[in-house]
């Protein structure tokens, strides 16, 4: 095992590379063979313009590590220019430069990426840049002229490259800016590509500023994304693609996908804007992604502001490929926080396998602006493919997910079952409720196939008695006909939810996305084991009596008395004073 140093300023590559004579630039890491074990330390505070395509693989138990050495920010590896020779201003305050424009993805001016204006011309620049199809990239900037900013444009593909290699690991790095080649394939249009490669790891990275893609993993087996911050990126946040298995994204930050920042006027890349998409191409002829999980990851700010495009800007995104690709399966959605979603929450289309979510507060998203009767939007949306799946909802928060305007279906939750499919559905534990706009649904339920459903011990909640709540087949139930035991209520007319409640939850500051519950809560005690030993914040399940509905138990606070001086035990639920003087005590209400 040995450590290599890389500083861009002091450095020089015919340097041993150690930390008082590092190497200069990532052309030398790339030409050099490293063993496994190796680490690879880039200094802080420093920038290189170079693609680190890694050369080698490391072995199983001994990975080659790529990191950080000194103080200050991440070591910086983009895939931007320095651009200068701007000509201008015209009459608009805009200037021009020459240089193959129509291949241009990214523009940043100080470090913040500014939008590219479609399809206006360059006089409609306010500010930001402009393509088109001319031979010249137009930029208008915020202030000044372009000698008073650094304006960088995208040139290399990407700034990382994992290729073929495998026991690889990248930490505390930050990559960002590309420029992918029209008509390349879409699993290389990232800022982050990993392909054909097995146990490699990105952790405490940052990745920012791509057209198309932040992170790409095609063919990757046993790898992680964790602690990881990706923002800014045109189209998907983190792609798993196609004949990917046992992936983990876990900690993760992935917010302003395809959203315009106070610069922007337009957005990015056309099609699906989503932070996390797990998805494959029936064109790539390849095997659909399996066991997959999706963990503790905060994802919001998700969309664009083109209204016909809203109900494609989703949080989680998981997509059957073509008709003939296999099935997505083994799909595990936990503990995330997905909020402000132009479009969808969480989005399972084309569901044939075996999925799990739990744990997840789903709020405010379906807040764009969509003018189709026939799409959907809102929390979670479930839609199958032919063939057979079984999915497991429980102890989810889908809350106020319908601040959109516009026509089509509003759902906190909407199951959509196909002909020729069956779907076994798991729903309990669950909080699905409030929504803004009354021709919205909490629970909307459409099939044509077989649903087999399971749904109890849930919480429906609406500021309105006459607000609709529950969607079946065609009839409509408002909140004042949820539960009851006659024909007319959605529980005795679809034999289901006989243990659910219609109250309002007592969030402790739902309107501040906070949604632990109250004292005195009635979803406390109030759910069902459904064998999960966690909750959102990972206390243990359940902590009382019973478990609760909701992503959260309400801790109790213990307080411990001194009974005496000799110590205490615990036999048969009693507490036992050893000091003889007969101290005991039963324990509280389920205390630990």
């Amino acid at each position: 095992m040995a450590n290599y140093y890389v500083d861009a300023t002091l450095g020089d590559d015919s340097n041993p590379g150690t930390q008082t004579q590092p190497w200069k630039t990532i052309s030398k890491v790339n030409s050099t063979s490293f063993s496994a074990g190796d680490n690879i330390y880039f200094k802080r505070g420093e920038t290189w313009r170079e693609t680190l395509t890694v050369p080698s693989s490391g072995s199983d138990g001994s990975l080659i590590t790529f990191g950080a050495y000194g103080t200050g920010d991440r070591p910086k590896i983009t895939g931007a220019d320095i651009e200068t020779g701007w000509t201008g201003p015209d009459a608009n305050g805009v200037w021009q430069i020459s240089g193959s424009a129509w291949h241009c993805r990214v523009l940043l001016e100080d470090g913040q990426k500014l939008q590219k204006i479609v399809p206006s011309g360059p006089e409609d620049l306010n500010p930001g840049w402009f393509g088109g199809d001319s031979d010249y990239i137009y930029y208008k900037p915020t202030s000044g002229t372009p000698d008073d900013h650094t304006v960088e444009r995208g040139i290399r593909g990407h700034p990382l490259y994992i290729d073929g290699k495998s026991y690889i690991k990248m930490e505390n790095l930050r990559f960002e800016a590309d420029n992918y080649a029209s008509g390349e394939e879409y699993k290389l249009r990232a800022v982050v590509v990993l392909q054909d490669c097995n146990s490699c790891e990105i952790s405490n990275c940052e990745v920012h500023f791509g057209g198309f893609f932040g992170i790409s993993l095609n063919n990757a087996t046993n790898c992680s994304i964790e602690n990881t911050e990706v923002t800014y990126i045109g189209r998907r946040g983190i792609n798993i693609g196609a004949d990917c298995s046992d992936v983990t994204v876990r900690y993760c930050y992935v917010h302003h996908i395809g959203k315009k920042d106070a610069l922007n006027s337009e957005s990015v890349a056309e099609g699906d804007k989503e932070g996390i998409s797990v998805s494959a191409f029936s064109s790539e002829g390849s095997q659909e992604p399996y066991n997959i999980t999706i963990e503790h990851n905060r994802i919001y700010s998700i969309g664009s502001d083109y209204a016909e495009k809203s109900t494609n800007c989703k949080g989680i995104c998981v997509s059957q490929g073509g008709a003939d690709s296999g099935n997505i399966t083994g799909i595990t959605i936990r503990y995330n926080n997905i909020f402000d979603c132009d479009g969808r929450g969480i989005s399972l289309e084309g569901v044939n396998g075996d999925y799990e979510v739990y744990y997840n507060i789903v709020f405010n998203n379906g807040i764009g602006d969509n003018d189709s009767e026939t799409s959907s939007w809102g929390g979670l949306i479930i839609g199958t493919a032919t063939g057979t799946s079984n999915v497991k909802l429980l102890n989810n928060v889908f809350w106020k997910n319908d601040g959109g305007t516009g026509t089509g279906v509003k759902t906190n939750v909407r199951i959509s079952v196909s002909s020729g499919s069956t779907l076994t559905l798991t729903l309990k534990n669950n909080i699905v409720g409030l929504f803004q706009d009354a021709s919205g649904y909490d629970l909307y339920f459409a099939s044509s196939g077989t649903l087999n459903l399971d749904s109890d011990y849930n919480l429906f909640y609406e500021d309105s008695s006459s607000k609709n709540c529950i969607y079946w087949d065609g009839d409509t139930y408002d909140f004042a006909h949820v539960l009851g035991n006659e024909s007319g209520y959605y529980s005795y007319d679809c034999s289901q939810d006989s243990h659910s409640k219609t109250q309002d939850p007592s969030f402790v500051d739902a309107d501040n996305g906070d949604f632990r519950l109250k004292v005195g809560s009635p979803c406390i005690d109030a759910g069902t084991d459904v064998s999960l030993d966690r909750d959102f914040n990972y206390n243990p399940v359940p902590w009382g009596a019973g478990v609760d509905i909701g992503a959260f138990e309400l801790v109790r606070r213990v307080t411990m008395l001194s009974l005496s001086h000799s110590p205490l035990d615990c036999k048969s639920g009693k507490w036992i004073d050893l000091s003889g003087k007969g101290n005991h005590g039963i324990l509280y209400n389920g205390v630990r």
